[in-house]
């Protein structure tokens, strides 16, 4: 679901793994240009930048001096994202509003 999402994102934003306080539950959530989800009463855990500089030129830079460059990088760039993920933090973040249910288990459901 949040990979799509940041797959799918059209133009400059962000993909947020947010807890909607209203409703006590995980969510996916993006927002363009410079719009957060403190804006929406959402409170943000993870996030992915889907702007076109971090995949296009910043991580297809990565990728050039690794291995060899692919016109775009999205995809890769998002599977790269998993394997940087602080989960700890999240979690930690997750657990101050939340506590009895922890962030990993929402991907696991």
């Amino acid at each position: 679901m949040f990979s799509d999402a940041v797959v799918s994102h059209f133009g400059s934003g962000w993909v947020w793994l947010v807890k909607n306080t209203t409703a006590s539950v995980l969510q996916v959530f993006a927002t363009h240009d410079a719009d957060n989800p403190l804006k929406h009463g959402l409170l943000p855990l993870v996030v992915c930048d889907a702007w076109e500089h971090a995949y296009y030129i910043d991580y297809r830079y990565y990728l050039l001096l690794c291995t060899f460059m692919h016109r775009n990088a999205k995809k890769s760039y998002v599977d790269a994202f998993w394997k940087v993920i602080n989960w700890k933090f999240a979690n930690e973040n997750l657990c101050v509003h939340f506590s009895f249910f922890s962030i990993v288990s929402f991907f696991l459901l």
